[in-house]
Formats: structure tokens, sequence, C-alpha cells
């Protein structure tokens, strides 16, 4: 499993350096973004997960349990944020995707690996693969150019 996490881990640096844009909360709870770097590379970000974050050091800035109101209002606080990295934990798919002064967490809510079960979160690459992590401690990839992952 450590080569397997360290290979997604691979995958996914592939996003540092991209600047955030239409931060937004869709459908009440899930949490949407865009990362833009180069000229013409564009990653969505989607968060499907009941259990996240976004906090600055220990201050929580907006959380999935907040009202939708609330989450709507404070989730533009990453327009503009600049990813350093993201890192997933491979015993739970525990993520953290790091803003400098913000970071988003990302928890796992069952440890089931079933098809039923929704992903915690997915990233739509530019040639069109998707990265799902989850449902539990798994990921998988879709799309056509899973050759190039």
């Amino acid at each position: 499993m450590t080569a397997d996490i360290e290979r997604l881990n691979a995958i996914l640096d592939a996003l540092r350096g991209g600047s955030v844009s239409r931060a937004r909360v869709v459908q009440d709870d899930i949490l949407s973004f865009r990362l833009w770097s180069a000229p013409d590379r564009l990653w969505d970000v989607r968060v499907f997960s009941v259990a996240w974050r976004i906090q600055s050091g220990a201050r929580i800035i907006i959380g999935s349990d907040d009202d939708a109101s609330t989450m709507r209002a404070r989730v533009g606080i990453l327009n503009g944020a600049i990813l350093a990295g993201i890192s997933v934990r491979p015993e739970n798919m525990d993520s953290s995707f790091d803003f400098g002064d913000l970071q988003l967490r990302v928890f796992p809510v069952t440890s089931v690996v079933e098809e039923r079960f929704w992903q915690q979160w997915s990233v739509r690459f530019p040639e069109g693969e998707c990265i799902d992590i989850g449902p539990g401690s798994s990921w998988s990839c879709r799309g056509d150019a899973r050759g190039s992952l």
C-alpha cells in the first residue's frame, strides 16, 4: 500500500502551484473549486465528504457542518490561494491541501470500500482523467488517459 500511496501523491503533485478560483459550495454541502496553472492548465476539485474543514493554524474558518449560508459566505477565502501541496495518508485517505496560511482537511467517514459509497473527493485533470479518493481507504483513476498518469 505504501508504494500505491506514493504513486497517488506523485500524481497529485502536478497540482502544486495552482491558484484557486471559483471556490463555492454547491448542493448545500459539496465543496468545489478550480486550480489554474500555466496559461491553459485547469483542474476541477470536488469534495463530497461530509467531513471537511478549512482552517488557518488552529482556527477553523469554515466546516462542513456549518449551515449552507455560512459556508457560501466564507468559502471564497480560498480564491487566489496557491496550492503548496496535497498529502494523503495511506491508512485512511485523510487528505490535507496546503495553501500556506490556509489548509483544507478532508476526513473519511466510512471504512467500507463499496461502490455504493461516494468518494471523499475527486480531481479532474486537464486531459480528462479523474482521480477519486475513497470510499474507505481506496483510490482510483477514471478516464481515457490512465496510462499517462
